[in-house]
């Protein structure tokens, strides 16, 4: 290169004081109108990026949840076999990078990969949040349960299915196939509907093995997030 050349672009473009890093940052996100990203705007841009289907899902669950109770009907049931497909479709979002070959892409965009992972996580986690309580309110009383039994017991297939749809979505087959989490989903459904054919998953005296699976299954499920985080930083490694 020639050293005019050279001289003038070193000019143009002084390489920052190593000492004074701090203050070269600051002075760059000033000048570029950038300033530091929270939670708050990484939530928000991921937000609006979930697919509808898993609002769709969660908003027909909600329904069928309030058509019963004007009803009057014991719509525990019902319920209970759609969560699975509540938490399939929401795992089925946090993978949907790999689907469509963007996982790479998003890993080098504003946000960190694992960022984008937890925004995901945080947004659908919040709203099921919301619904599971909201729904175990409604239908509690007009089924024969309280309102905490009523919750652990729709709430324990949504668990399984998460579970399970986490660990098949990490497998070499659920990395072909991220649509491996709503098969999942709808194995464990017919599980749940054919528990309650026998009524071996409904019955009241059962509460406290329930409450037993519910909080192994809670265990399992934090786990799961953990080792989910870690295999979204070491797939980009």
């Amino acid at each position: 290169m020639n050293k005019n050349i050279r001289h003038t672009i070193s000019e143009f473009t002084p390489s920052p004081d190593p000492v004074r890093k701090d203050t070269f940052l600051r002075m760059y996100r000033r000048r570029t109108g950038s300033p530091k990203t929270d939670i708050r705007e990484m939530l928000g841009s991921q937000f609006i990026c979930i697919s509808p289907a898993v609002w769709l899902m969660s908003l027909a669950v909600l329904l069928i949840a309030i058509w019963g109770c004007l009803r009057n009907r014991n719509v525990i049931i019902c319920v209970a076999a759609l969560m699975p497909f509540v938490s399939g479709f929401a795992v089925f979002e946090s993978f949907r990078s790999q689907m469509y070959a963007m996982a790479e892409l998003e890993g080098v965009t504003l946000f960190s990969l694992r960022g984008i992972f937890f925004a995901k996580i945080a947004c659908i986690g919040i709203v099921h949040i919301i619904l599971i309580p909201g729904l175990s309110l409604m239908i509690s009383p007009v089924c024969q349960y309280d309102f905490l039994t009523t919750g652990i017991m729709i709430t324990i297939p949504y668990l399984i299915s998460s579970i399970l749809s986490m660990k098949a979505e990490k497998s070499s087959f659920g990395r072909k196939d991220p649509a491996v989490c709503l098969g999942i989903s709808a194995l464990t459904s017919g599980a749940v509907l054919a528990a309650s054919v026998k009524s071996s998953y409904f019955k009241e005296d059962l509460t406290g093995m329930r409450n037993i699976l519910f909080m192994i299954l809670i265990v399992l499920f934090l786990i799961e997030i953990k080792k989910t985080f870690q295999w979204e930083v070491n797939q980009w490694n």
